[in-house]
């Protein structure tokens, strides 16, 4: 089994999270690695290598060796392929079969016959935690006694004696030459994805209340649902959940046992002293207490608090100076009616720049625009998510991972567990699921994508 340092344990995190992000966005995995493989052969065409080893293992890293050695110009170049490992992937089948008129198998006697200028080793990627095989042993090294120049894709087995290491997105060991990815660029910079879950944290403190304490203003008597599925879902997310009905002045633990209320006194006094760590305003509030709500919402962006603004909330910020400490989620017919512009994109740049803050358009696509003019879209959802209540409970998780982390992570993060989470339900009951349903899978896909980057 491979050791590494933490500064390479976190690289091969990154790349876990890249492989499930295009896993997630429905992208082709035989792109990257083909263009992974014309990169590498690039490199190797430079050097005019004549006789080239490649051993090749059942994985993606076996088909990175695969779509090198398909690249290569093999006219001017004798390829001499090993191969070992079982449950070869289709892919790597696939490979295998369109390179055999080009490249000759060798077994561990001709490996030990033969001299080659180069050998490039492609057996396993970050993902091998075995050992390898005797035979595939005895194959390394032979190829460590051998003058040839010794190149690794990716990550090299450890005793491999690796002069040159080419790595895909994140170097994984000193002497690596980086190899970057279109695709990576693509992901990173424009759609929420697994790799937004490497900025978020969640219950790092071991007391009470440095996990996250937030605020819920919102509910009336006729929107009761909004004010619990906005503090059902973000009490599984963050510490505390304090909540404030301005149309509901009594207690409601009995609905909402997750949460603590807060009378019109207490919750000013807590807003006044940074007590919050994030503040929710908007899911299910009518203006009959608009003018309360403006003081709060005044005390708030004074205070430049996380603030999450919905459904009536967004009302609230008309003549409203805000900072990109400021989220608005609102869905199409909420920012024409705020706004007085269509919701397309130029509108949504240009009022996210105007007002200083973050809009999360929600839609069959959501998008995410910063006053930068920064752009992320979310491909992830189902129309099972048209159901009322799935608002407030993505504003209630959003506000629960702020409560830890900045604005901007938490929101893409919050929307690829919400829709992501949607996705998983449709498949297991079609889209007749509840908002309750939903909020109550969202904690376990959280822990099984985190299992899947960081396991």
């Amino acid at each position: 089994m491979q050791r590494l340092s933490c500064r390479f344990k976190n690289s091969i995190t990154y790349s876990k999270a890249f492989d499930l992000s295009i896993s997630l966005l429905g992208f082709d995995i035989k792109d990257v690695i083909e263009e992974v493989g014309n990169k590498i052969a690039e490199k190797l065409k430079k050097d005019n290598y004549k006789k080239v080893l490649f051993l090749i293992g059942p994985g993606n890293n076996g088909c990175d060796g695969l779509a090198t050695i398909k690249n290569l110009n093999t006219t001017n170049v004798d390829v001499y392929l090993y191969k070992k490992g079982a449950n070869f992937s289709e892919l790597n089948k696939k490979y295998l079969k369109e390179l055999k008129k080009i490249v000759r198998l060798v077994d561990l006697n001709e490996i030990k016959d033969k001299d080659y200028d180069c050998v490039v080793e492609a057996f396993f990627g970050t993902g091998f935690k075995s050992d390898l095989e005797y035979e595939a042993k005895k194959v390394i090294a032979l190829c460590n006694k051998k003058k040839a120049r010794k190149i690794a894709i990716d990550i090299p087995i450890k005793s491999f004696k690796a002069e040159k290491v080419y790595s895909i997105l994140t170097k994984k060991t000193e002497n690596a030459e980086l190899i970057e990815l279109n695709l990576h660029q693509k992901i990173k910079h424009k759609y929420v994805s697994a790799l937004d879950l490497l900025d978020i944290k969640t219950f790092e403190n071991e007391r009470k209340g440095l996990n996250g304490k937030i605020l819920i203003i919102a509910g009336s008597a006729k929107y009761l649902g909004s004010l619990y599925f906005s503090c059902y879902c973000a009490s599984m997310f963050c510490d505390l959940v304090y909540y404030y009905c301005p149309e509901q002045q009594r207690n409601m633990s009995n609905e909402i046992p997750e949460a603590i209320p807060l009378a019109q006194e207490e919750l000013k006094q807590k807003l006044l002293s940074d007590y919050f760590d994030s503040i929710l305003i908007g899911p299910g509030i009518t203006a009959d207490k608009k003018d309360e709500l403006k003081e709060l919402l005044e005390i708030c962006l004074k205070k430049k608090t996380k603030l999450i603004l919905d459904a009536y909330g967004i009302d609230l910020i008309k003549d409203k100076k805000l900072n990109n400490n400021v989220l608005l989620t609102p869905h199409k017919g909420e920012f024409k009616r705020v706004f007085e512009k269509e919701p397309n994109l130029k509108n949504l740049i240009f009022s996210s720049k105007e007002k200083n803050c973050n809009i999360l358009l929600k839609g069959k696509v959501d998008l995410l625009v910063t006053p930068e003019s920064k752009v992320y879209k979310n491909i992830l959802g189902n129309n099972g998510l048209t159901k009322g209540g799935t608002g407030d409970t993505l504003a209630g998780l959003i506000t629960a991972l702020a409560s830890q982390n900045n604005l901007i992570s938490s929101t893409k993060a919050g929307l690829l567990l919400l829709t992501h989470t949607a996705d998983i339900l449709e498949k297991e009951m079609g889209k007749n699921y509840s908002v309750r349903i939903l909020i109550e899978k969202i904690p376990k896909v959280y822990y099984d994508l985190i299992r899947k980057i960081y396991g």
